[in-house]
């Protein structure tokens, strides 16, 4: 998903999307990283099984805006795309479980590893 919308804004193009009203849960890499790496040394929390997400729901629409944003370009067409059959429009992780076990919390605020991810595509594709 995002890769295709950064790339749509970087190029400043018309992209067609749905109309946004589905809610995901973005983790920025590094913080995803992290909480593997922190569940790999803890032997206590062997077998357990953990969701590894901001616990932030955010609206498809509502990062497409934030990508227009940051880029200054880009011309999404909401509402082209139909939402799929039986789509699941809130899709985001409670993380209470993996912050009591491992005290484990995102760090990368969803501006700042947004910011670093269309940085990363302006410089690499």
């Amino acid at each position: 998903f995002l890769p295709q919308i950064i790339r749509g804004c970087l190029d400043n193009t018309e992209f067609s999307t749905s109309a946004g009203g589905q809610y995901r849960d973005f983790c920025y890499v590094e913080d995803t990283i992290r909480a593997i790496l922190k569940a790999l040394v803890e032997p206590e929390v062997e077998g357990e099984i953990f969701n590894v997400a901001s616990g932030e729901p955010v609206s498809i629409r509502n990062m497409i805006t934030k990508v227009c944003s940051l880029t200054g370009s880009g011309k999404p067409q909401f509402g082209k795309v139909l939402y799929r059959p039986g789509e699941n429009m809130n899709l985001y992780a409670d993380i209470k479980k993996i912050q009591e076990m491992l005290r484990w919390s995102p760090q990368v605020s969803l501006e700042q590893g947004l910011q670093k991810t269309v940085n990363w595509y302006a410089e690499h594709e």
